[in-house]
C-alpha cells in the first residue's frame, strides 16, 4: 500500500509540474514594442508596415514598420482578440499596403496547450481522487483523525558523536543502526532488532539516544506518546494506533519512538493498547526497515508480555551517569558557552552524584545565563550558583547525594552484593551502583520470577540477600535508615509467600492461605512465622557480612570512589567473598541444638559474565 500511495503521489506531482512548465513555455510571442490594434490599422493604411506574421494560437501579430523614411524598421507586436471580426479586413489592408503577410498555424503549441489544458488536469484530478481513496483506506494516516501529534516526523542531524556519557547504550544500539542502514541484508532472518526498550530514570537521555539512532542511520524519526496511543485506542479509534506505524513504513528507514511505554503496557495489564502494540511489533518484517524504540523508567512497571522473545527483547539500561560520564556531559554542554579556563568540570562532576544528564545540561545552561547577564565567561561560582538555584526550585530530576548518603548507599548496596556472592549467587550480580536510580535490588540480584521452579533454599537465600542491605547498615552505622524501605517490603512479601503461598513453613505446615485467615490464632501464627523468617535471614546476612569484612570494605571504598563497580573489579571482590564463606563453613565446628533456618552457601562459584 505505501508503494502504491507513493506512485500515485509521484504521478500527481509530475502532472502538476508538466502543466506549469507547459503553460509557462507556451506563452505568446511578444517581440518588439506593443501597439494597439488601431495603431496597426493606421500604419497599414499609411503603407508603413513592412511585414506581418499572424500567430493563430497566440492571437498575436508581429512584424516591422517604418516610423520615417530615414529611420530603420521598428519591430512591433499587437494582441488580437480571439473573436476579432476585423481580422480578414486587417489582412487585406496589410496585403494591399505592400506588407509581407505570413500566417503561422502553431500546430505543435496547439497540441501542447490542449494536453496541458484538458488532458493533464483530468489525469491530475483522477490521481488526486485515487490518492484520497488510498488515504481513507489506510495507505497513509494524514487525513484521518489520529493521534494528537500526527506523525511527528523529522530528520535528525545529531548522531552518537553528540551523545556524551552513554557509551554502553550507544554500543548496544549498534545492531539497530546496521539494520536501518541496510534492511535488505537482514532478509530471511528472524532476529531483526524490530523493537528496542530503553529503561532508566527520567532525564538520562532515552529520547536523545533514539534521535541519535535515527541520525546515525539516516532514518526518519517519529515521536509518539504511549498515553496518546492508549487514549486513542480506548476511545474506539483503533485506526489511530495503526497510523503511527503506517507513517513509519511509508518513510522507511524510520525509528518510531514511544515515550512513557508504561502508559500503554502497565504491569497490571495493558488491555487493548498493549494488544495493538504487540500486533504492530509482530507485523514488522525485515524489509520494512522500521525500529520501534520504547522508553520506560524501569522493567518492573511494564507488562511481562511486552518483554517476551520476539517483542521488546532488546533491552538497554540507560543509567544515571557516573563521574566520567557526568564530566563528559558537562564538557559537551560547556563547549556551547564561553567558559573560563579556571572552571574544573571534573570537580563539578564529582560533586554532583545522583544527577541525571538533563540536570547537568540545565546546570550549565543556568550558569551560562548567570554569566551572560554580566557579559563575562562562565566561572565556577556561576556553576555553584546554578546548582543551588535549580535544587532550591525543585527543577532537578535527580538529587545530589551528600557525603553521608553516599557512604550509606555504598554500604547498603555492597551488603546486597557480598551476601549474594557468599551464598553462591554471585552470577546474578551484574554491577553494583550507588546512583539514585540504581538502588533497586532488581539491578543487582536476579528476581525470583526469572525461574519457574525455586526450592526452599533458593527462597531463603533470596530473603537473606534482601535483608543484607539493612544488616550492612546496622553493622556500619549501628542503626538502619529509610533507604531499606523497599527491601523490607519485598522481604515481607517473600516471607509471607514462603509461609502462606508455598506451604514451606515447618510451623504452619503444608497449607496455602490465599486470603486473610478467618481465625485470629492462625493469623498470629502466620505473622510470627513471617517475622521469624525475616529475623533469621537478617541474622544470617549479618554473620556472612562479618565473615566477609575485608571484601565488604573493599567494595564500599570502590563504590564511594567510582559510584559504579562492575566487570573484573567486581568479580574479584565477589570471588573473595565466596572463598571466605566456604573457608568459614569448612572450619566451623559442629553445633548442636536447634539451628537457624538459613540457607547454605553453594560451593560452586557463580559464573561471571
Amino acid at each position: 500500500m505505501p508503494r502504491l500511495v507513493a506512485g500515485v503521489s509521484g504521478g500527481l506531482i509530475a502532472l502538476v509540474v508538466f502543466i506549469v512548465v507547459a503553460l509557462l513555455a507556451s506563452g505568446p510571442v511578444t517581440n518588439g514594442n506593443e501597439l494597439p490594434l488601431s495603431s496597426l490599422q493606421a500604419l497599414a493604411s499609411a503603407g508603413h508596415v513592412e511585414s506581418a506574421v499572424i500567430y493563430e494560437v497566440d492571437h498575436r501579430v508581429t512584424g516591422a514598420y517604418l516610423a520615417s523614411a530615414q529611420a530603420p524598421p521598428v519591430e512591433y507586436w499587437v494582441a488580437i482578440p480571439s473573436a476579432d471580426t476585423e481580422m480578414p479586413g486587417l489582412v487585406d489592408r496589410l496585403s494591399a499596403a505592400g506588407a509581407t503577410v505570413t500566417v503561422e498555424p502553431q500546430s505543435g503549441k496547439a497540441a501542447i496547450l490542449f494536453v496541458a489544458t484538458y488532458i493533464a488536469p483530468t489525469l491530475a484530478a483522477s490521481c488526486l481522487i485515487a490518492l484520497l481513496v488510498l488515504l481513507l483506506r489506510g495507505g497513509l494516516p494524514a487525513v484521518r483523525v489520529g493521534l494528537r501529534a500526527r506523525s511527528g516526523a523529522a530528520r535528525q542531524r545529531q548522531t552518537f558523536a553528540e551523545v556524551a556519557g552513554a557509551t554502553a547504550a550507544v554500543e548496544a544500539l549498534g545492531e539497530a543502526v546496521a539494520y536501518l542502514r541496510a534492511p535488505a541484508r537482514w532478509a530471511g532472518r528472524t532476529d531483526i532488532p524490530r523493537a528496542v526498550l530503553l529503561h532508566g530514570p527520567p532525564g538520562c537521555g532515552k529520547r536523545l539516544l533514539a534521535e541519535a539512532l535515527a541520525g546515525e542511520a539516516g532514518a526518519w524519526f517519529f515521536a509518539h506518546s504511549a498515553a496518546d496511543m492508549a487514549e486513542a485506542l480506548e476511545d474506539g479509534r483503533a485506526a489511530a494506533g495503526r497510523d503511527a506505524f503506517a507513517w513509519a513504513r511509508a518513510a522507511a528507514p524510520a525509528v518510531v519512538f514511544i515515550a512513557d511505554l508504561e502508559a500503554a503496557a502497565p504491569a497490571a495489564g495493558g488491555g487493548r493498547p498493549l494488544n495493538q502494540l504487540l500486533v504492530e511489533v509482530a507485523s514488522l518484517s525485515a524489509g520494512d526497515g522500521v525500529v520501534i524504540v520504547g522508553a520506560a523508567p524501569s522493567l518492573d512497571v511494564l507488562d511481562p508480555a511486552l518483554l517476551r522473545p520476539g517483542r521488546f527483547d532488546r533491552r538497554i539500561a540507560v543509567d544515571p551517569p557516573g563521574p566520567g560520564a557526568r564530566a563528559a556531559i558537562l564538557g559537551s554542554q560547556a563547549r556551547r558557552h564561553p567558559v573560563d579556563e579556571t572552571v574544573d568540570l571534573g570537580d563539578v562532576a564529582r560533586r554532583t552524584p545522583g544527577l541525571a544528564g538533563a540536570d547537568l545540561v540545565a546546570i550549565i545552561d543556568a550558569a551560562a545565563g548567570i554569566a551572560g547577564q554580566e557579559r563575562r565567561p562562565m566561572l565556577t561560582i556561576d556553576v555553584d550558583e546554578a546548582l543551588h538555584r535549580l535544587a532550591a526550585a525543585g527543577r532537578l530530576r535527580g538529587r545530589p547525594l551528600s557525603a553521608d548518603e553516599r557512604r550509606r548507599a555504598a554500604v547498603h548496596e555492597a551488603g546486597h552484593a557480598i551476601v549474594a556472592s557468599a551464598l553462591g549467587r554471585g552470577r546474578f550480580v551484574q554491577h553494583v551502583s550507588i546512583l539514585v536510580h540504581g538502588r533497586g535490588l532488581a539491578r543487582v540480584i536476579g528476581a525470583p520470577g526469572e525461574r519457574d521452579v525455586m526450592s526452599r533454599s533458593d527462597l531463603l537465600a533470596e530473603l537473606t540477600v534482601l535483608c543484607a542491605g539493612l544488616s550492612a547498615e546496622e553493622l556500619y552505622f549501628d542503626e538502619p535508615s529509610t533507604g531499606s524501605e523497599n527491601d523490607l517490603a519485598r522481604a515481607t512479601d517473600l516471607a509471607h509467600a514462603i509461609v502462606a503461598r508455598y506451604g514451606m513453613s515447618t510451623k504452619v505446615g503444608r497449607v496455602r492461605v490465599d486470603t486473610a485467615p478467618a481465625g485470629a490464632e492462625l493469623a498470629d501464627e502466620l505473622n510470627r512465622e513471617v517475622r521469624r523468617l525475616i529475623d533469621d535471614a537478617t541474622s544470617a546476612a549479618t554473620e556472612r557480612l562479618q565473615r566477609c569484612h575485608d571484601p565488604l570494605v573493599d567494595l564500599v571504598l570502590q563504590l564511594e570512589r567510582d559510584e559504579v563497580v562492575e566487570g573484573v573489579q567486581l568479580g574479584d571482590i565477589l570471588i573473595r567473598a565466596l572463598e571466605v564463606e566456604i573457608a568459614g563453613i569448612s572450619n566451623a565446628p559442629a553445633a548442636g541444638g536447634a539451628a537457624q533456618e538459613t540457607p547454605p552457601a553453594q560451593t560452586t562459584r557463580g559464573r561471571r559474565r
